[in-house]
């Protein structure tokens, strides 16, 4: 007995070293701008977040301004590994499309699945990429997230990114991984995955029924204006087309009466 608790002790004891080394192989980054947090592996040496200090001595030792790497106003966090052959991007933007979906909780698996297919065709990531691959990923708990592989190339630069999207609060999130001179590989999926599971959210609201309304009655309001606005130009249109007709008839039946009286003038001369 006692050597099985020997053995089970040690068995325990290196569980617990190896929890230990995995935590301490994971940073935390927090992003106070969009009151967000995520972890990520400790490989990412060099970590830039749009709420650092311009005195920053990471900036100094890579030779840049905040402003330079803060340039595009959506981009929250940038973080490079210590060789500078992965990157991480966190963006923001706010707009009608988000405003309007606000929660991708509210939307079932095909909707989102038809939402991914429709929104990443396009180039959406700060290099031009090729989307290869679409899909869902659910693996956050605060969010469902969309997702995206494909390679990327260009005069300087080529590699494989996936991206991860999603709107929450109104508001669309997101992630992008691009590894440098590397096809993607399932550990190279897998620390993207591991990453987006980590997003957190400090704070998520409800849909405002208020605003909601208020947005809608707007729009009714404002193509009820683009609706009599059109009224009043086809009232012009036909109003000023049938009044040179009906004036023109008038003239022409004037012209035709003298027309009339004289032949009856000759024909009582005739006689």
């Amino acid at each position: 007995m006692k050597i099985k608790q020997i053995v089970c002790g040690a068995v325990m004891a290196v569980l617990l070293f190896s929890a230990s080394l995995l935590a301490a192989e994971k940073i935390s980054c927090s992003v106070d701008d969009l009151d967000m947090e995520l972890s990520l592996p400790a490989e990412y040496a060099y970590v830039f977040t749009s709420d650092m200090s311009e005195d920053d001595p990471l900036l100094a030792d890579w030779g840049v301004t905040k402003e330079a790497i803060f340039e595009n106003d959506s981009v929250y966090l940038e973080a490079f590994s210590e060789d500078r052959g992965r990157e991480v991007i966190l963006s923001m933007i706010r707009t009608d499309w988000s405003k309007a979906y606000y929660d991708f909780n509210n939307l079932g698996d095909e909707d989102l699945e038809s939402l991914a297919e429709f929104c990443m065709a396009g180039d959406s990531s700060a290099v031009a990429m090729e989307y290869t691959e679409y899909g869902l990923f659910d693996g956050n708990d605060q969010a469902p997230f969309l997702r995206a592989e494909g390679t990327f190339a260009n005069d300087d630069t080529q590699g494989s990114s996936v991206q991860y999207v999603t709107v929450l609060n109104g508001n669309a999130y997101t992630v992008t991984f691009n590894y440098y001179d590397t096809k993607m590989t399932e550990e190279l999926k897998a620390e993207s995955e591991e990453i987006v599971s980590s997003v957190l959210f400090r704070s998520v609201n409800e849909k405002s029924q208020k605003s909601d309304t208020a947005f809608y009655v707007v729009w009714i309001l404002i193509l009820l204006v683009v609706i009599g606005i059109l009224l009043a130009v086809i009232r012009k249109k036909k109003y000023s087309i049938g009044v040179p007709g009906a004036e023109s008839e008038k003239e022409t039946e004037e012209v035709e009466a003298p027309s009339d009286e004289t032949e009856k003038d000759a024909e009582d001369a005739k006689e």
